[in-house]
């Protein structure tokens, strides 16, 4: 198997030319194409690129044909070939790629902007290696003519993430009557589930029910909203949830799964978070993001309403 920097390949692929893990330049301009996957392009389009040549190739995805091109730039003082596809301009392609890798995008974009917000410099990000996605580009027996298959993260449902098993642990872990405290502190990074097919963070429910049972069984966003009696705490039936969502966790060095990042929430509320427009979450995230902010702090989690707000486009 070849590999470097973002391209692989593997062996025994029939026309397969390269795999690109998505990056941030898949969504801006293109990618540069390492050296040892020059050859590779070469051979499919018969011929070496010289310094400053420039090509219009087709990259061609289920039934549709993008326009791009293949360079070599001519870079001063640099003596070795740089390959690049470049379709900058090209804005259908762009907007292709986002609406495809949905998840990269988001994570990448998330990423940069908290990086940006900290004062970093250089706001460089990658999507971990588990939740990647990838390009795969293949002959098709012309030269400049490239066919594209896409290897997704889908991102996993509630029920993947086990949030029903998960809603359910809450609901019947620790009783009422004991009495809870909490202490909002730092806490290691939790390990990852193997058995889910997403691999996600493990959560502990009863950090969940904590949360609910301090908040006396009452939704965060309203108290007003008393949706049933839950048959088996016989209380206000709430839902727990993580205002910094799990599948962010790998941002994070220390442990979200903490009561001060979730939120006791009524199950219109809590499906509003997951599946509405984002300007229908803006006031319901307002108002948890100024309830939870200097909880989150005291417990090393130090975000912005921007950053948060991004999570959840």
């Amino acid at each position: 198997m070849k590999v470097n920097k973002s391209w692989s390949k593997p062996d025994g692929m029939p026309n397969l030319i390269g795999i690109k893990k998505v990056d941030w330049s898949i969504f801006e301009d293109g990618s540069t194409i390492p050296s040892d996957f020059h050859t590779d392009f070469d051979i499919v389009n018969g011929f070496h690129l010289d310094r400053g040549d420039r090509y219009k190739i087709e990259i061609i995805y289920e039934d549709r044909t993008y326009e791009a091109q293949l360079v070599n730039v001519d870079r001063k003082n640099i003596k070795s070939d740089t390959y690049q596809i470049k379709y900058n301009s090209n804005e259908e392609l762009k907007k292709a790629f986002k609406g495809i890798f949905k998840y990269s995008y988001r994570y990448l974009k998330t990423e940069r902007l908290r990086k940006s917000l900290q004062g970093n410099k250089k706001v460089y990000a990658v999507v971990p290696d588990n939740n990647a996605e990838y390009i795969e580009f293949y002959s098709v027996g012309k030269p400049f003519v490239y066919e594209v298959k896409f290897v997704q993260y889908i991102i996993p449902s509630e029920e993947e993430l086990g949030d029903l098993s998960y809603q359910k642990e809450v609901e019947i872990s620790a009783t009422s009557n004991i009495r809870v405290v909490i202490d909002d502190v730092q806490v290691d990074k939790p390990l990852k589930n193997d058995k889910t097919i997403s691999k996600a963070y493990k959560r502990n429910a009863k950090k969940g029910k904590n949360a609910i049972v301090v908040a006396n069984y009452l939704c965060e966003v309203n108290s007003s909203h008393n949706d049933f009696t839950s048959k088996v705490t016989g209380k206000n039936y709430v839902e727990a949830h993580h205002l910094i969502p799990m599948e962010f966790q790998d941002s994070f060095d220390i442990s979200i799964d903490i009561e001060a990042n979730i939120v006791s929430l009524c199950v219109r509320c809590h499906k509003k978070l997951h599946h509405a427009v984002a300007d229908e979450k803006e006031e319901i995230l307002n108002e948890l993001y100024s309830q939870r902010a200097s909880r989150l702090r005291k417990c090393g989690i130090d975000i912005t309403k921007e950053i948060l707000f991004s999570y959840y486009e």
